[in-house]
């Protein structure tokens, strides 16, 4: 059987055989246990082991081995959980604003030439027609007017736009497109186009009557009486036609052959010598 000598382990347990060599024998085995670990303070040791008589047979014990401690491993530790990210904005540039500005509220300029009037679309044979246009000028320039498709039978003043005249049978029909215009030498303005219907003549007559005079105008009695004239026309201002009656007791005249329109009517008295006296009031008829 073989010895240890004072053989120690750390923390280990070790089982091994050694078998005997020669002479025939029964092998013989040997064992041996783990000793009692030793504290944790003491240092490790490896002792070779002793030989006996029989030097042929031996224990070959490792030497110098490392102690082997049982060390814990650390417990499994939960990372930390992070905390949310901290975003930060970039700082707001300042915004600059621009002052709002008022519209501007552009007054329409006033037309500094205006014409207006409204011409009569139809004119009579033997039956004098005018028209004049109104003009509004605020440059006060001296105005001048044209016209486009005068009628024939009329006359046009450039320095009024007076259109008048008087057609005659052979003018019955219509004037198209006149067009009467006005400058101050920078505007213009313009009488909307307009026509002219001439029409034939269409008798009608007017009848007048009177009271004879027996006075003079002095008062004196009227001895030397001699007839009366008779005067009409289309103006009251212009009674251009006109009838003498030599009949002296005769107090009624007709006037014939008046085209459509309004007629304007006087008398006067005349002596046997051809003094005539002044005219009477005026008296109106319109003709249809």
């Amino acid at each position: 059987m073989l010895r240890f000598n004072h053989l120690r382990w750390t923390l280990l347990s070790v089982a091994f055989a050694v078998v005997g060599c020669g002479g025939g024998g029964d092998n013989e085995s040997a064992s041996a246990t783990a000793p009692t670990p030793v504290a944790p303070s003491e240092s490790p040791a490896a002792y070779a082991p002793s030989k006996d008589a029989d030097s042929s047979q031996q224990a070959v014990i490792p030497s110098n081995d490392p102690v082997v401690q049982n060390v814990d491993a650390p417990a499994a530790v939960a990372p930390v959980t992070p905390s949310a990210p901290v975003v930060t904005a970039p700082a707001a540039k300042p915004v600059t604003t621009k002052p709002v500005t008022a519209p501007t509220v552009t007054q329409p300029v006033a037309n500094p030439l205006l014409v207006s009037g409204s011409p009569a679309k139809a004119a009579t044979v033997g039956v004098a027609y005018s028209f004049k246009p109104m003009v509004t000028s605020a440059s006060g320039a001296t105005l001048k007017f044209e016209i486009a498709n005068k009628p024939a039978w009329a006359t046009f003043s450039a320095s009024t736009g007076q259109l008048t005249g008087t057609p005659k049978a052979a003018d019955v029909g219509v004037a198209a497109n006149v067009v009467i215009q006005v400058s101050d030498g920078k505007n213009f303005a313009t009488v909307p186009t307009f026509s002219i219907t001439v029409q034939a003549v269409s008798n009608g007559s007017a009848t007048l009557s009177w009271t004879a005079p027996t006075q003079n105008a002095d008062g004196s009695a009227l001895t030397t009486l001699g007839g009366y004239k008779v005067y009409w026309g289309t103006s009251a201002d212009d009674l251009s036609s006109s009838a003498t009656i030599s009949n002296v007791g005769l107090v009624r005249h007709v006037v014939e052959n008046l085209a459509p329109g309004k007629y304007f009517f006087a008398m006067t008295a005349v002596t046997r010598a051809g003094t005539e006296s002044a005219r009477s009031a005026v008296a109106t008829k319109t003709i249809i």
